[in-house]
């Protein structure tokens, strides 16, 4: 057999406003404290678009890091490792889904 607890019928007071800008100084830290551990961006975007360099293992698919976007996203490739990336490619259907955990 099952027993609910008790429930308490007290009503709890409400939080002064300063308590609700340390809450949300806990909560942020805490999340960047996450987002470091499982070294992926889940919270913001960057200000401005930032360059990023990946290596592919197969010529179709790539896993990058968080996207906030794909507004202005560009993809280029440098096909001799050379670090001139000779072909840039427009849109055209890609499908943006998370990586397999």
């Amino acid at each position: 057999m099952v027993h609910a607890p008790e429930v308490d019928q007290r009503r709890v007071a409400p939080r002064p406003p300063a308590d609700d800008a340390a809450l949300a100084r806990v909560v942020a830290s805490t999340s960047r404290a996450v987002e470091r551990y499982c070294r992926r961006r889940t919270f913001g975007k960057d200000a401005a678009p930032t360059v990023r360099v990946f290596d592919a293992d197969n010529y179709d698919r790539v896993q990058v890091d968080d996207i906030a976007t794909a507004t202005g996203l560009v993809v280029a490739t440098d096909d001799d490792d050379d670090g001139t990336f000779e072909h840039e490619y427009v849109h055209y259907g890609w499908t943006y889904q998370p990586a397999p955990v």
